[in-house]
């Protein structure tokens, strides 16, 4: 708690010493409240490497040469280890997600010829660890990979053998990255994992930053990403931190308010807290009966939680955020942190529409009139819009042919606030879409954000360019999808435009044969400039004539030189039992 007083300019001080600090342990282990901590001090982007300045002088030449030399001699296969002429080369790029054998699949897609026209082929390192839970062992294996320009590869090999015990088959995944001319920032480099039910995608997120020397051996309190939804609490939850063991989470239901008890639609959410001291900056994940991944996300990574400032003037203003979903089958709950960002104090006047897509036409509106309810009592608060019921009566006052016409529809929701955040586009809010099926079995987590930028107007020094990249899957009954959003705020400049032309291209294997060719598409897309959000359905976009229904998996790119978009996308399918999946997560790129 006393971290939260220390000001800003001490914190910024204070954290480099603190990290240098850690530096000083030679132990692995680590004595926290009588108990031991494991710190593997090898868990950052780079762990099997040296550096030297001779490397630094002759990496572009060793890159060039060596990345094909290693293609022409594994060429689309993988390299079972750290491939030998590796030693001769620094990562320039590292970063992780949670691998669980047999249902994880590492969806990589060579971005850096698309977006930076790097075109040689990337090589790729594969790190799989696992803690054993009996001893403080570390497991780890290697795998190399090569990726062409424009590929994207779904990655679900196996790094264990048939006779490992259970508990090594989960654990963490890094990939790092070679190229010299690649230099991000934060030294990450983005992916997906998409996790699968016997091939039907249950859950995806993108992958995470592995920082370098951090130690934090405890969570701060009710993290703006932790949170558990009402009617979960008999559910297991698991942290996965960047390295060591997985911790089971327990709920913490401090934040129970009396009032919401009986209330239908609004409700408290509690907070859930791994069991076990943790590094900050994982993902929390759900199982379900079948031990199978079908809810997953990360932690914000910052240990701040939300704290509301009384002395700060407030000015009322109007929040809303715009989130397309499928009309049929799932529903969504609705999480918002309150206080969000900087001090954002819920007043009154809560709606919740559906809108079609193209015309902006209602089709169903609620309102949530005891506002009572949700006024923040404690200095950490959320709440929780509960809207099956919502999704229950759109279906049913709406007629076949409408639902026809409108497989996603758009949901609004908006309300009064009193607001002390000063940023220019204050209108949108960050949200939380935690999504089921209609029978209730829980599908995957989403954060909502906004669209700010573009070259017509937009907030000061951000980037007017959409350059973002996602995973996809059709196959029968499974379909892609990728949402974006407009911006809220589109001035006279903008309106004369029209329209933002967006450039969707697919790099794609198709598994119906032995053999996996690679194959690129390309089509061009106008964004109407007066719509919210714009959907793209890949399988109408690009194989709509194609009645093999055979598997198609690969990667979706999408270029707008107008328009920075926030967009997202989504995989729905039912398996041949008739269970619902919903896997999403935003797009991510350069």
């Amino acid at each position: 708690m006393l971290f939260h007083l220390i000001s800003k300019n001490t914190k910024k001080y204070a954290k480099p010493l603190l990290r240098n600090y850690c530096k000083l342990f030679s132990n692995k282990k680590v004595s926290i409240n009588n108990k031991e901590f494991f710190y593997n001090k090898n868990a950052n982007a780079y762990l099997p490497f040296k550096k030297n300045g001779t490397q630094i002088r002759e990496q572009i030449k060793n890159y060039n040469r060596i990345s094909k030399e290693i293609f022409l001699e594994i060429g689309h296969k993988t390299y079972n280890g750290k491939h030998p002429k590796i030693k001769d080369l620094y990562p320039s790029a590292c970063s992780w997600v949670p691998y669980y054998e047999n249902q994880s699949n590492l969806v990589f897609t060579n971005f850096l010829s698309t977006h930076y026209g790097l075109n040689n082929p990337q090589i790729i390192l594969l790190r799989y660890e696992v803690q054993s839970h009996d001893t403080n062992e570390i497991i780890e294996k290697f795998k190399t990979v090569i990726v062409l320009p424009e590929q994207t590869i779904w990655f679900n090999e196996k790094f264990l053998d048939q006779n490992s015990n259970r508990e090594s088959s989960k654990g963490q995944l890094f990939l790092y990255t070679f190229d010299p001319l690649f230099r991000p920032g934060q030294k990450q480099v983005r992916y997906h994992v998409v996790y699968e039910n016997k091939s039907y995608p249950t859950s995806g997120v993108h992958s995470w930053v592995a920082y370098k020397d951090e130690l934090v051996i405890s969570h701060a309190k009710f993290l703006n990403r932790r949170f558990l939804p009402f009617s979960e609490k008999k559910n297991e939850y698991f942290m996965v931190p960047p390295f060591g063991k997985i911790v089971a989470c327990e709920e913490e239901n401090k934040l129970e308010d009396k009032k919401t008890q009986n209330h239908d639609i609004i409700k408290v959410p509690a907070e859930l807290k791994p069991k076990e001291c943790t590094q900050r900056g994982g993902y929390f994940l759900n199982l379900d009966k079948e031990n199978y991944i079908n809810r997953v996300w990360h932690d914000n990574g910052s240990g701040n939680g939300f704290y509301a400032e009384k002395k700060l003037l407030l000015n009322k203003s109007v929040k809303e955020t715009d989130f397309c979903f499928p009309l049929q089958g799932y529903y969504f709950n609705l999480v918002v942190p309150n206080p969000v960002g900087n001090n954002l104090l819920l007043e009154k006047n809560i709606k919740i529409s559906a809108q079609s897509i193209n015309q902006n036409k209602v089709l169903l509106e609620e309102k949530i009139e005891n506002c009572e309810l949700i006024k923040p009592t404690k200095k950490f608060y959320a709440f929780e819009i509960k809207l099956k019921k919502f999704f229950e009566k759109l279906n049913n006052v709406l007629s076949e042919d409408e639902k026809a016409k409108n497989e996603f529809i758009k949901i609004n929701f908006k309300f009064d606030t009193n607001n002390s955040n000063k940023e220019a586009f204050k209108d949108e809010i960050v949200t939380y879409i935690y999504m089921y099926d209609d029978n209730d079995n829980i599908c995957d987590q989403l954060h909502n954000e906004f669209t700010s930028g573009s070259i017509f107007g937009g907030k000061k020094f951000q980037s007017y360019r959409t350059n973002k990249f996602a995973p996809f899957k059709i196959k029968k009954n499974c379909n892609s999808f990728v949402v974006l959003k407009n911006k809220f705020e589109v001035d006279d400049v903008e309106k004369k435009v029209r329209y933002h032309k967006l450039r969707v291209t697919i790099n794609y294997t198709e598994n119906n044969t032995s053999i996996q060719n690679h194959y690129n598409k390309t089509e061009y897309v106008n964004f109407d400039v007066t719509q919210k959000c714009h959907l793209i359905n890949i399988k109408d976009l690009f194989f709509k004539d194609d009645k093999s229904n055979s598997e198609i998996v690969g990667g979706i790119h999408i270029f707008s030189s107008t328009l920075n978009s926030w967009c997202y996308w989504m995989i729905k399918s039912e398996n041949e039992s008739g269970r619902k999946f919903l896997a999403c997560d935003h797009l991510t790129g350069g």
